[in-house]
C-alpha cells in the first residue's frame, strides 16, 4: 500500500536524491518500545508500512507519534477505510518538507502529462486507462474545470500544484473536524 508499493523505482531514486534544507531536517527519534508496539498488535503492520513512507518522504513525525497517530485514527475511522486512508495521509502530508512535496507534485504531473507542459483531457483519460480506472469524458471535463484556473481546458503545473496544496489543506481540515466530533461524542 505504501512506500515501494506506491512509487516506481524512478520515483524512489528521485526522492532519495532530494537534499532537504537543514531547517527541514528532522530526527524521527527512537522506535516505539516492544510494549508500545504490542498495545494494539493489529495496527503494527500498518505502522511499519507508514514508517517506510515517512522515511522515504522525510516526514516530520517521531516514530512514537506515528504509532500514536495510527492508533488514534484507527479508533476514529469506525470501519470507514476511505476516511482512514485519506485522513492519516492528510496529516502526514502537512508534515512533509516543502521540497519533497514539490518534487512529488512534479513527478505526478509529469506522469500524467504527455508533453510535460500541460495536462490535457486526453492525458487524464490515458492516465486513468493506464491505471485501470474507469472515468467518463464528463468526469474528465469536471476535473479539468476544477483545477484549470486559466480556463484554457488544460492544466498547467502551477494550477496542478495549487490544487494539490488546497486539496491537502481541505483533507486535513475535514479529518480534524471528524476527529474532534468523534472525540466530543466519546466524552459526552
Amino acid at each position: 500500500m505504501f512506500g515501494h508499493h506506491v512509487f516506481d523505482e524512478r520515483w524512489i531514486r528521485v526522492l532519495e536524491s532530494v537534499e532537504v534544507p537543514a531547517e527541514d531536517r528532522f530526527d524521527n527519534g527512537q522506535e516505539p518500545t516492544e510494549q508500545e508496539k504490542m498495545r494494539i498488535p493489529s495496527i503494527y503492520g500498518l505502522y511499519e508500512r507508514l514508517k517506510v513512507l515517512v522515511d522515504m518522504l522525510k516526514i516530520k513525525v517521531t516514530y512514537t507519534d506515528l504509532l500514536q497517530l495510527v492508533e488514534d485514527h484507527l479508533s476514529v475511522c469506525h470501519g470507514d477505510p476511505d476516511f482512514y486512508d485519506s485522513s492519516i495521509l492528510a496529516v502526514l502530508k502537512t508534515r512533509m518538507p516543502k521540497i519533497i512535496l514539490e518534487k512529488l507534485c512534479r513527478l505526478l504531473f509529469e506522469e500524467i502529462s504527455l508533453n510535460k507542459v500541460y495536462i490535457t483531457p486526453q492525458d487524464l483519460g490515458a492516465f486513468h486507462r493506464k491505471n485501470k480506472i474507469k472515468i467518463s469524458a464528463k468526469e474528465i471535463r469536471m476535473i479539468i474545470h476544477e483545477i484549470d484556473r486559466s480556463k484554457e481546458a488544460k492544466i498547467s503545473f502551477e494550477d496542478f500544484s495549487a490544487f494539490l496544496a488546497r486539496d491537502t489543506m481541505e483533507e486535513f481540515e475535514e479529518a480534524k473536524k471528524r476527529i474532534e466530533s468523534v472525540s466530543s461524542d466519546k466524552t459526552q
